[in-house]
């Protein structure tokens, strides 16, 4: 009942469902990386064919929520920068910039891979890659890698967020504005 009906008013509301997509991914600590690489792919896609630009308020509300889930993986990482891995830190914030300059699982791949279904294992796990799993509980190193991941692909999302919003308002400026004559006055 309920549920079927917040369905349907999100699917009449793109803008909701944007937002939305932004909030989930404020509890990055509890996603999977693959499922926050999804969720910012889908993101982007909804922003790019919104045209947020045009409604101000909602781009406010939106670099709101982007910056709250941003700040949230910031103090996240934060957390392990002064934690037991000392230096490190910066040997796994190095690898894991590398992997974020890699092309990330597709959105298709993702959501047809029967690990969707099943619970990720905490730690590596036999045929599974480190995406689609949790952190082993007793590793700090992992969970820091997974934090910092979480925090570039914010990081990127609120830069395109950014760029869109800015590059369709400057083109908007460009295109001049037309205004057609009164039908009511004769010429």
């Amino acid at each position: 009942g309920a549920k079927i009906e917040e369905v349907e008013s999100v699917a009449d509301s793109p803008f909701e469902l944007l937002l939305l997509v932004v909030r989930a991914l404020e509890r990055h600590s509890a996603l999977r990386v693959v499922v926050i690489q999804a969720l910012v792919h889908l993101a982007s896609n909804l922003t790019l064919g919104l045209e947020v630009q045009r409604h101000a308020e909602f781009k406010v509300t939106l670099r709101d929520a982007v910056g709250r889930a941003l700040r949230s993986a910031a103090r996240h990482v934060r957390s392990y920068l002064h934690g037991s891995l000392k230096d490190s830190f910066l040997d796994v914030f190095a690898e894991e910039w590398e992997l974020h300059c890699a092309p990330h699982a597709g959105i298709k791949e993702a959501s047809s891979n029967i690990r969707c279904l099943i619970p990720p294992a905490n730690g590596p796990a036999p045929g599974c890659t480190a995406e689609w799993t949790f952190p082993a509980s007793h590793s700090e190193r992992q969970h820091a890698a997974k934090a910092i991941q979480c925090l570039l692909l914010l990081r990127r999302f609120q830069a395109e967020l950014l760029l869109q919003v800015e590059s369709d308002a400057s083109a908007a400026a460009l295109v001049p504005e037309v205004t057609l004559p009164d039908p009511a006055v004769r010429l």
